[in-house]
């Protein structure tokens, strides 16, 4: 799976700190990104390592070669792909703080606002902010260095992947069930009439037929509340799930 490229020097610094340290000639670092299939000629000689191993891993990321990078990178220093995992994962960990930080205390604030709301505007809104944050962590699971971080060192591939799919399928049915609140709380909506003519008798003969019908109307309501539940139930396992892998992960307070 690729890297995103719009990951900052200051997520990868745990990398290429440790890099700079044990790699410490430009040439060299240079002809390791050659051999991973990076093009030489687009890239600086520059005059120290860290400078060096910056402008590599960024063109690396870029140009979609930074999966290529890392095996040439551990056959340069046989012997230290623990270290080299290490590293990784506390770049992983460090993305996943600056992209979660925010977001993880709007989740809470938003799943306490769906639940403790009375106001339907307020409830939607709510489920909204919910929606946007979990897509934008879905995302964030397609890259690998990303949903590794969150596991302990010494846990198994099988392991990892097994907690990658409980966080996958969480996203799905909070999405699901975002989606599902927002289109029944939009046909409950009584908020104004359309202002186009057609649609305006389309929404009043929806609405009367809804107002002069109780038993629908409350299978209606019905719907709407039990949607909300559920969406304030899955955004809560998520985020108690994220508390606890976040946890895990090494050197999480970078």
């Amino acid at each position: 799976m690729p890297v995103s490229s719009d990951w900052s020097v200051s997520q990868l610094s745990p990398l290429i700190d440790w890099l700079s340290d044990i790699i410490t000639e430009p040439d060299d670092i240079l002809n390791i990104a050659e051999r991973a299939g990076c093009r030489k000629g687009k890239m600086s000689k520059l005059n120290t390592a860290d400078a060096q191993w910056q402008e590599v891993i960024r063109y690396a990321i870029n140009e979609g070669y930074f999966e290529k990078l890392m095996p040439e990178i551990q056959a340069k220093v046989p012997g230290k792909s623990d270290t080299l995992e290490q590293c990784l994962k506390k770049v992983g960990t460090r993305r996943l703080v600056e992209l979660l930080g925010t977001d993880y205390a709007k989740l809470k604030e938003a799943i306490d606002k769906l639940f403790g709301e009375e106001e339907p505007k307020r409830q939607v809104e709510a489920a909204t902010d919910i929606r946007k944050i979990v897509v934008k962590f879905w995302k964030e699971l397609n890259y690998d260095i990303s949903w590794q971080a969150m596991t302990p060192i010494e846990t198994s591939m099988e392991e990892i992947n097994k907690r990658r799919q409980v966080l996958v399928v969480l996203c799905v049915n909070i999405i699901g069930a975002a989606d599902y609140m927002l289109a029944l709380t939009k046909r409950m909506g009584t908020s104004g009439v359309p202002s186009d003519p057609e649609d305006a008798r389309t929404y009043l003969a929806a609405y009367e037929r809804i107002r002069n019908s109780s038993s629908g109307s409350d299978d209606e309501l019905r719907r709407t509340i039990d949607a909300r539940m559920t969406l304030v139930m899955e955004a809560s396992r998520l985020w108690f799930t994220l508390k606890e892998t976040i946890t895990l992960a090494p050197d999480s307070s970078v």
